[in-house]
């Protein structure tokens, strides 16, 4: 995992833990400082291909969790 993926995964967990839903890609590429949401969009995709998160039904933003956070929810 590269530390840009390790960052996003982080701030992932950080903001499901406090809110209780996920961050929107736009929130999630400006935790990162990424000027485009496309770049968010890349790295969530990668995180979801090593296994890292999950997506939700439809693929909407807000669905996505990461795994640890989906095991503990019994989702």
């Amino acid at each position: 995992m590269t530390k840009p993926q390790m960052k996003l995964l982080r701030y992932l967990r950080d903001f499901v833990g406090e809110h209780e839903y996920a961050p929107t890609v736009g929130e999630m590429a400006d935790a990162m400082g990424y000027r485009s949401r496309n770049a968010a969009w890349e790295m969530l995709r990668l995180l979801e291909r090593d296994g890292f998160v999950r997506r939700g039904a439809g693929g909407r933003p807000r669905n996505v969790l990461p795994v640890d956070v989906v095991v503990r929810s019994g989702l």
